[in-house]
């Protein structure tokens, strides 16, 4: 498998936590009671997307990736996300769950979020080939992206962060 912490690897732009910030508000948009851990910080420990609480008590997992690095390697995207479900299965947040790749968003399959780095970059994000892969690109704007595009992206950002914290403190509640 490729190491991914080679400077090329597009996981490691403020893409993907973008992506994933947008995917973490939405499920929580959905549901204010899911307990979420989002990759922000980019540890690639755990998959990109965490939903501790899923359907039937399930723990779902995402796992984003870029279109630009991606060159068609379903055999690297399966090889990943099985070693993010092992990492999952074994933290304590997942204990007596199945952990299973995350249902597809339907509401909307694909979206957008204007990139914390950069307003004048779009980060835009869709279900992928596989169950719970999702596929982001970014696109570049001839002028910055403000307003209601902008308040939308601070507020993923912000349910995000929140949903970070929340986890942290049930994983210390089951520790405790």
């Amino acid at each position: 498998m490729k190491d991914r912490s080679e400077p090329e690897d597009t996981r490691l732009t403020l893409d993907y936590p973008s992506a994933i910030m947008l995917r973490a508000a939405q499920l929580l948009r959905e549901d204010p009671a899911r307990i979420v851990t989002a990759d922000l910080r980019m540890t690639l420990e755990l998959a990109g997307l965490v939903c501790w609480n899923g359907a039937d008590g399930e723990v779902w997992f995402w796992e984003f990736l870029s279109e630009e690095n991606l060159h068609g390697d379903a055999d690297e995207v399966r090889e990943l996300m099985g070693e993010h479900l092992l990492n999952t299965a074994n933290d304590p947040r997942a204990a007596g769950r199945a952990v299973v790749a995350g249902p597809d968003f339907d509401n909307p399959p694909r979206a957008t979020i204007v990139s914390p780095a950069d307003a004048s970059q779009l980060v835009n994000v869709h279900n992928g080939y596989e169950p719970g892969a999702q596929l982001y690109r970014s696109t570049r704007c001839p002028t910055l992206i403000g307003g209601e595009s902008q308040a939308r992206s601070d507020e993923a950002r912000r349910i995000a962060s929140q949903a970070n914290l929340d986890s942290e403190r049930y994983l210390r509640h089951l520790v405790a």
